[in-house]
């Protein structure tokens, strides 16, 4: 396993745009609580994604990863996929979710047990992987050529959830690294030596979203 790293500016910039999307939820009192539970799940997140990069250092030497990959969007801003792996059966990117707990979804409408009831999940995890999909997927369009439809994956991954129950899901999911381990490995060869080279060195040169592209 190779490790792909990003310019650290990028990381400063995405903090900031992180930030000011809190400060601006938080100008009001009602809105403090939300902002302090939102900053520590951006740390517990990044804990769950530690124990995923030490599942993906198992796989072969010919695979590429990058953890916390920041690719710019058509907005001009830049979008944060959890892990990012690159290997001759395609590009996967990993939405971790480190909840606890039980979780249903159909379609993706997903929903959480909260002892008494089924409640809403605000922010649908599918379409969240689905949305760093389809951005991912414009961004790398001309950067590596002959790239296959189905080579760009968005699976969610749960990585501590008491019970997971999906049904006609827009994305992969699986319920912990015993689940997803044979998906990456058993998958089909997709891409070229040279496609997974160009396509990690595309997202190592990734530069500030100045623009949109």
């Amino acid at each position: 396993m190779k490790i792909i790293k990003q310019a650290p500016v990028l990381k400063e910039i995405w903090h900031k745009q992180l930030d000011d999307s809190l400060d601006l939820e938080s100008s009001s009192e009602q809105y403090s609580f939300k902002n302090l539970v939102q900053r520590r799940n951006r740390a517990v997140g990044n804990l769950g994604e530690s124990f995923t990069v030490l599942f993906a250092m198992s796989l072969p030497d010919t695979w590429m990863m990058c953890q916390n990959a920041l690719i710019p969007t058509t907005s001009g801003k830049l979008t944060e996929i959890d892990v990012l792996l690159v290997g001759s059966p395609g590009i996967f990117l990993l939405e971790i979710k480190t909840w606890t707990g039980a979780y249903q979804c159909q379609g993706d409408h997903w929903q959480r047990w909260n002892r008494k009831e089924w409640v809403a999940i605000e922010n649908s995890p599918s379409k969240q992987s689905l949305y760093h999909q389809q951005a991912f997927t414009r961004w790398l369009d001309g950067k590596v050529s002959g790239i296959p439809e189905n080579a760009i994956v968005a699976p969610v991954l749960f990585t501590a959830a008491r019970r997971l129950n999906v049904s006609e899901c827009s994305a992969p999911v699986f319920h912990g690294f015993k689940e997803l381990r044979p998906f990456l490995k058993k998958a089909e060869p997709r891409l070229t030596p040279e496609q997974v080279s160009v396509t990690s060195q595309a997202i190592a040169n990734v530069q500030n979203p100045s623009k949109t592209y």
